[in-house]
């Protein structure tokens, strides 16, 4: 059976413009080496155009040919469904289009979701004064601890009255150069500095901002560090949405190009259209039929012979009505003589003929473009579910359990 999407929670849509940042995707194999499909190509485009470079190869490949019928050259099952239209065609791939639409929209939702708590990381006061600092300089990337002395040039950008202690007022005045903390309460930065404040002097002297500045480094590289793997998380989850997204959109491709065959092998035929299939399967020449069809030798068919033999040619025509016949005898008729020439006859089956062989080649053309689909779809859809199996699993219950299968 053909699995369909596992049931989940309300999806959020995915990020605007989100669909134009894929440039990878899987290398689809054709009869002349690999097609390279991306999120804005469309492979039922490059097969279609894969197909009209040589027809006949493509055909025999996938399909066969009306012509090919007789000599064995078309599958039973492919034949099979071209004679039998109303009889049901299981699923052509083992998933839906859906099921692997719900867990790309589920791990754009789930890194999203992440890429959202980045900005609330280090809001605590000794988090930014470290980032900030950072930002100024006076910690670096790779820094284990902050070790200086009162000539340093780090200490100096505090005390910058050199008499080796910052009082509050200094205090306040520092903290508030720091990037990101410019509208800090007064109250948390002197209560910062009481706790730095280790002899309740009143001041903070060098060891004492030593310290203090050890402690903001370790918070902000926390932060880097919680940062970096929180985008590192994010960045793969969008990455796996990626590749389950192409799997969801040529699946989709292939649903499509088979609901379109579905329609055209069920649309009723007109009566000129059957008439025209039950002569071209027949492979009944129009100059012979024409004659076989004049039963009495005069050159002449009359409306009663047309509605005779019109009726012998099978395919739901026997139903027919004799208003429906006449009308098309009459419409052949130019005279109005009530009879029709054989030569009348001929240009009519010929017609026929031709309007029923562009009808079958549509079918079979259509139907060898679903047929050259389903390999390309199938490897998507394995790659898509091999992602999904290495992926960090999501939150319980996010999209409802589904199984990464890869048989």
């Amino acid at each position: 059976m053909s699995k369909t999407a596992p049931v989940s929670k309300p999806l959020v849509a995915q990020p605007a413009g989100y669909e134009n940042q894929y440039n990878g995707g899987a290398n689809y194999e054709t009869k002349d080496g690999y097609i390279p499909v991306t999120v804005e190509g469309s492979l039922t485009d490059q097969i279609r155009k894969q197909v009209s470079l040589d027809k006949d190869a493509w055909r025999d490949k996938h399909v066969g040919s009306s012509m090919n019928m007789q000599n064995g050259r078309m599958s039973k099952a492919h034949l099979d469904e071209l004679q039998n239209p109303s009889k049901p065609v299981g699923p052509r791939v083992k998933y839906q289009s859906s099921y692997f639409t719900t867990y790309a929209v589920a791990y754009d939702e789930r890194a999203l979701d992440l890429e959202a708590q980045i900005p609330l990381l280090g809001d605590d006061l000794a988090s930014r004064i470290g980032m900030g600092l950072f930002e100024l300089g006076q910690l670096k990337d790779g820094q284990k601890s902050v070790k200086f002395n009162a000539k340093s040039e780090v200490y100096l950008e505090w005390d910058k009255n050199k008499d080796g202690k910052l009082n509050i007022p200094e205090w306040r005045q520092q903290i508030r150069k720091i990037p990101g903390c410019q509208h800090d309460n007064v109250k948390d930065i002197d209560a910062l500095f009481e706790s730095f404040d280790g002899d309740h002097s009143g001041f903070i002297e060098l060891k004492e901002l030593q310290s203090a500045m050890s402690e903001w480094l370790e918070a902000a590289s926390l932060v880097k560090k919680e940062t970096q793997q929180l985008t590192k998380r994010a960045s793969s989850l969008h990455d796996v949405a990626k590749e389950v997204r192409v799997a969801a959109r040529q699946t989709a491709e292939l649903e499509a190009a088979d609901s379109q065959l579905a329609v055209m092998k069920t649309t009723d035929p007109t009566m000129k259209s059957r008439i025209g299939r039950s002569l071209m399967t027949r492979n009944m020449k129009a100059s012979l039929a024409a004659q076989q069809w004049d039963t009495s030798g005069d050159g002449q068919i009359d409306k009663f012979e047309f509605r005779h033999h019109i009726r012998r040619l099978g395919r739901g025509l026997q139903a027919v009505a004799d208003e429906e016949l006449d009308a098309l005898f009459q419409e052949l008729d130019g005279d109005s003589s009530g009879i029709l020439e054989l030569a009348e006859l001929k240009t009519l089956m010929t017609h026929l003929q031709e309007e029923a062989a562009k009808s079958q080649k549509a079918l079979e053309e259509q139907l060898i473009v679903v047929k050259a689909m389903v390999s390309p779809v199938s490897k998507v859809q394995k790659h898509a579910l091999l992602a999904l199996k290495n992926a960090e699993p999501l939150p319980q219950g996010e999209t409802g359990g589904g199984v990464f299968e890869l048989s």
